[in-house]
């Protein structure tokens, strides 16, 4: 799993993600201050982020979602992606 601390709140809001699935996504990205939250922690380093960035792709968001909350460039993204 990943190598970092998260706190109770943080631990909620990736259940919530987890449990997501595409017919809960449009209620879940309603609340994007929640999940941007999680989704920008501040990593340990880039292969913590990395593997995030891999379980919220693999969990229904979109490429240009994962830009968004994370606040890194598309081709980054799809580098990673691509690993």
């Amino acid at each position: 799993m990943l190598d970092i601390e998260l706190n109770e709140v943080d631990l909620d809001n990736l259940e919530r993600i987890r449990k997501s699935n595409l017919g809960l996504k449009k209620d879940l990205l309603q609340n994007k201050r929640d999940i941007s939250k999680v989704l920008s922690l501040n990593f340990k380093d880039k292969d913590s982020r990395n593997k995030m960035i891999l379980k919220a792709y693999k969990d229904v968001f979109t490429q240009k979602e994962i830009v968004e909350f994370f606040g890194i460039s598309a081709s980054l993204v799809s580098k990673i992606l691509k690993s």
